[in-house]
């Protein structure tokens, strides 16, 4: 959480906002590497039956760049560290990383954002708005 109090915030939840790999286990259970997600079939019986037949109990997908750049947004400007740009520079180019930072200087402008050591962070009111700044991004 944002407002989670200094060393006490969930190391778990961070992995899935920082794009971090992470495997699941067991039904329902999600995974993430790179740009593959996968997920575990949701019935308790399902899954026993197909793991003890040595049948495929899971489904997934392969992320575009387009949503990999579309998710890095969205989770970035909703965390308090904000993105940054050397980062985005270093998975998406330099004008992504461009576009990025002409973003938090326009939002700056209005007092939702800052543009602070290489990250773009978003103000307490621009929080309020994160999900309409990010369409500023957002590839369709």
């Amino acid at each position: 959480s944002n407002f989670a109090k200094p060393g006490f915030r969930s190391r778990h939840n961070s992995a899935y906002w920082n794009g971090e790999p992470y495997l699941g286990l067991g039904p329902s259970a999600h995974s993430f590497q790179g740009n593959r997600r996968q997920w575990n079939i949701s019935s308790n019986a399902e899954y026993i039956r197909r793991t003890g037949e040595g049948k495929g109990y899971s489904a997934g997908e392969i992320l575009t760049e387009k949503e990999s750049w579309n998710e890095a947004i969205l989770l970035g400007l909703r965390q308090k560290k904000g993105i940054s740009l050397l980062e985005i520079e270093q998975q998406f180019g330099r004008i992504r990383a461009a576009a990025v930072r002409a973003l938090g200087q326009r939002q700056a402008l209005q007092g939702h954002a800052q543009v602070y050591q290489g990250r773009v962070t978003l103000t307490p009111s621009g929080w309020l708005l994160s999900d309409a700044i990010a369409m500023e991004l957002i590839e369709p």
